[in-house]
Parts: C-alpha cells; structure tokens; sequence
C-alpha cells in the first residue's frame, strides 16, 4: 500500500468530494483494524494527514532518516477527531498536540527520541536499522 494523503484540490467528479474522502479513508482504516495479520509500514518520505493516520494504525512503523509524519488538517480549517484518536493513544497527548494542534511534523528521529514513540524505528535507505 501507498499513501501520500489525499489531494485536496481534486473534486473526483462528485458533489461532496470531502464526504468521498473520509468514507474512503474510515474503510481503510476499519479493514487495518480487522486485518488478521499484522501492518508493518514503511515511511520514506511524508505521510500526510489520511497517510498519516494510516501509518499510525499500524501495529509497527518503520520510518527512514527523511520520513516524517504530518497532520496539517487543524491549519486546513479540517477538523480531525479520527486522527487526534488515533495519535493520543498511539503517541500520547504530547504528540497529538505537536501534530495536529501546532501542525508540527515529526520525524523519524524525533519520533524515536520520543519516549511513548518507542513503536517508530528509523532505517537508513539502504536498510540498515539505525539508533
């Protein structure tokens, strides 16, 4: 799977394009949650706002020296209560503010030096675990 978030400029054709956008996304984040086998992302580069989220449903991540992950929907005027769950309980209320209320990105070092991160490692491109 790949995800760089969705594009919000595109309209898809349809009259609520932002009603298209969270049913997509709440599917794919209820079929991570009854997936029978563990989810194990690899974050190279950014995974933004809906990416995000789906990095962060994962049972493990991944990430390399130049992931990070944003949420900028707040800064957007988008509010985001699935993915401010999602962040609290993964990452605890110090992450979820630094991404999605002050719309700070975290990367992958920053995310291992966060103690209620300890589910991110970071990985150099030739895949050698690094820290």
């Amino acid at each position: 799977m790949f995800s760089a978030g969705a594009d919000l400029r595109e309209d898809h054709g349809v009259a609520d394009p932002k009603a298209l956008r969270r049913g997509l996304l709440l599917r794919i984040l209820l079929a991570m949650l009854e997936c029978p086998k563990p989810v194990l992302p690899l974050l190279r580069g950014k995974a933004v706002g809906g990416g995000a989220m789906l990095a962060l449903l994962a049972d493990e991540v991944v990430m390399e020296q130049g992931a990070n992950l944003a949420m900028p929907e707040f800064a957007l005027g988008l509010p985001t209560p699935i993915g401010l769950s999602i962040i609290a309980v993964r990452g605890g209320r110090a992450a979820a503010h630094g991404l999605v209320q002050a719309n700070q990105p975290m990367t992958a070092p920053a995310a291992l030096a966060a103690e209620r991160l300890r589910w991110v490692a970071a990985v150099r491109s030739n895949g050698a675990q690094s820290g």
